[in-house]
């Protein structure tokens, strides 16, 4: 019983644990911004983190789509000559590396995933005519809309278009149509991960934090890994190797283990810890699949407290049935020391180094000994050192 309540309250223990520090698990230095209920939003609050909630209204603020361009620098600036996304239409940056872009080469069509182009009022020639353009108010663009064989509308002055060029923003693999953003370049400790590549969609992020503490996650990202946020796991496997430890005191207080049976018992005990302290360094949310571990943790530890309750019973069943065979000697030694003989002390000495262990063959054997010793003198002596040596001779002869 005593077992079985340590157990119970060892378990106990290692469970609040697990769920005390999952609840208080240590914040680093990081906000993430993102829209309410977004993937991004819920891994905030899954690991403690700092989230500043993003309305539909200022989701302008934090909107890059990167596009990447093959361009050449001429006297008067920049010509785009070539793209290789998918982007139906697509925003013309105003400047790259620093250079104003002027002019947008025929070439660039040949991606024919282009429909459209959006232009600031610095370009000056579009070499094509077939193809939709939507531009800034500029004379060129005045001089597009009003050639029929050109299909060109002017933008108003108050439309938002995003025409800056994040080239060199982040770092990035492109899989099955999806973006997955690997690096990503903060200004002031804050970063933005764009919504699209090239017009493909930004889905997953795996970037590390050093000099981040602020960063904007769009509705998109489906998946997260941002290393350093999860070094608190550490802290989890040393709370529980201490509530362990605390644990196994309180089992090894049961004085009455001899020492092959705490060894085992200890060899079960860390295998069931080892397998929750597992589990908590790959649970620290609420989620579903933290409940469904912990119950798996429970019945893990179940099973091995009916293994150890088993080993328990059988040792018990050893020493019993040990104490049982080698009750012959104590018995008879007992005797003798109730009978006035002068032939017991000899008797004593033979009986005290007679073999220890008792088997079924001599029982009618020891039976005869003990009672020819009540009624001693000195033929009966005699007789009793035959059948002790006759018992010796037996029990040698079946090892």
């Amino acid at each position: 019983m005593k077992k079985v309540i340590a157990s119970l309250v060892g378990f106990i223990i290692l469970i609040t644990i697990l769920l005390i520090t999952n609840f208080n698990a240590p914040k680093i230095d990081l906000t993430i911004y993102a829209k309410d209920d977004s993937f991004a939003s819920k891994y905030a609050n899954k690991h403690s983190l700092n989230l500043e909630k993003v309305s539909s209204s200022e989701e302008d603020e934090f909107y890059i789509a990167i596009e990447e361009f093959e361009y050449n620098k001429t006297d008067d600036g920049i010509e785009i000559v070539s793209y290789s996304g998918i982007s139906k239409k697509l925003v013309i940056p105003e400047k790259i590396d620093g250079y104003q872009v002027v002019s947008i080469n025929d070439s660039l069509f040949e991606n024919k995933n282009i429909e459209a182009i959006v232009i600031s009022n610095k370009v000056k020639n579009v070499e094509s005519e077939n193809i939709k353009i939507e531009c800034m108010k500029s004379p060129y663009c005045e001089s597009l809309v009003a050639d029929d064989n050109v299909d060109a509308i002017m933008l108003n002055d108050s439309t938002n278009i995003d025409f800056s060029n994040y080239n060199g923003l982040v770092e990035y693999n492109l899989k099955n149509d999806e973006i997955e953003v690997t690096k990503s370049i903060s200004i002031n400790n804050a970063t933005i991960i764009p919504v699209s590549i090239n017009g493909y969609t930004v889905t997953s992020i795996n970037v590390d934090l050093e000099n981040i503490s602020k960063i904007y996650v769009p509705e998109s990202v489906s998946n997260i890994n941002l290393k350093g946020v999860d070094y608190f796991y550490s802290h989890i496997v040393i709370v529980m190797s201490i509530s362990y430890i605390l644990y196994l005191i309180m089992v090894l207080i049961d004085k009455h283990e001899n020492l092959n049976s705490t060894t085992n018992s200890v060899a079960l005990y860390i295998v069931s810890i080892l397998y929750l302290l597992v589990i908590g360094y790959f649970s620290i949310n609420y989620s579903v699949i933290y409940y469904i571990q912990v119950i798996i943790a429970s019945l893990i530890y179940i099973v091995l407290g009916i293994l150890l309750k088993i080993n328990k019973k059988q040792s018990i069943k050893y020493e019993n049935k040990v104490k049982e065979q080698t009750m012959f000697i104590e018995e008879t030694l007992n005797i003798l020391d109730s009978v006035d003989s002068e032939d017991k002390y000899e008797l004593k000495e033979i009986i005290r180094y007679s073999d220890p262990v008792s088997i079924e063959e001599v029982k009618d054997i020891e039976k005869e000994i003990k009672d020819k010793i009540s009624n001693i003198d000195s033929d009966v002596a005699s007789e009793i050192k035959e059948l002790i040596k006759k018992r010796n001779n037996i029990i040698k002869s079946k090892k």
